[in-house]
């Protein structure tokens, strides 16, 4: 993903300096840090920008503090031509105890026809992956049900991952939640999805299975 700032002077003569780059698939700017108010995805000059995303068949990350998905729904329905990637299941391991705004913000943004669900971003315990995985399941089944089977994408969130388990404990801990869904939907969260959203090469999406075992 490019890094750019929608809204702001040159954002957009910056984005066309990478049109040529086949590996620029769309832009994120990270919302959930001091610098980004609460409600900057919602001024006007950032929703142009963003809307003229979608023109350029390009998508927008959506970075953002959970408690502000409610906002990322609003610019996803502005914006119903551009294609959106919430990250970290909304940024779920930020989110206070009560979860229960960020289950009623995540369905809502989840029925959006145009925003897609990162799965990344948590913070996998120490001890058994048993453990780890009863514990984050909720959250995982709540966002993939709220997606769906055809718009959820794996992510490894490399390196902040090693922060927080590293990468092969995620994913093993991630097969682990998953395993009981069916075949189709692990193979589209963890590959196929992202070849169709991303548009990568058609070899991506030969992987033999062989390979994936």
């Amino acid at each position: 993903m490019l890094p750019g700032r929608p809204g702001t002077p040159g954002f957009r003569t910056h984005v066309e300096s990478f049109a040529s780059n086949p590996f620029a698939k769309g832009v994120r700017q990270l919302l959930q840090v001091p610098g980004a108010p609460p409600g900057r995805c919602l001024e006007p000059a950032f929703v142009d920008d963003v809307r003229w995303l979608g023109e350029q068949n390009l998508c927008f990350d959506l970075c953002m503090r959970p408690g502000e998905i409610a906002d990322g729904a609003a610019l996803a329905r502005a914006c119903p031509a551009t294609r959106f990637v919430l990250d970290h299941c909304g940024n779920v391991h930020m989110m206070p105890a009560d979860e229960t705004r960020w289950r009623r913000d995540l369905a809502a943004i989840g029925a959006l026809p145009n925003v897609w669900c990162k799965v990344s971003g948590l913070t996998v315990l120490d001890g058994p992956i048993a453990t780890a995985a009863a514990h984050l399941a909720p959250l995982v089944d709540h966002a993939l049900d709220c997606f769906g089977a055809e718009r959820v994408l794996f992510a490894g969130n490399w390196p902040v991952c090693r922060l927080q388990g590293g990468l092969a404990r995620w994913v093993e801990t991630l097969r682990t939640i998953v395993a009981r869904r069916a075949q189709d939907e692990q193979r589209r969260l963890f590959h196929d999805n992202a070849v169709a959203f991303y548009g990568l090469p058609a070899q991506a999406a030969t992987t033999t299975a062989e390979e994936e075992r």
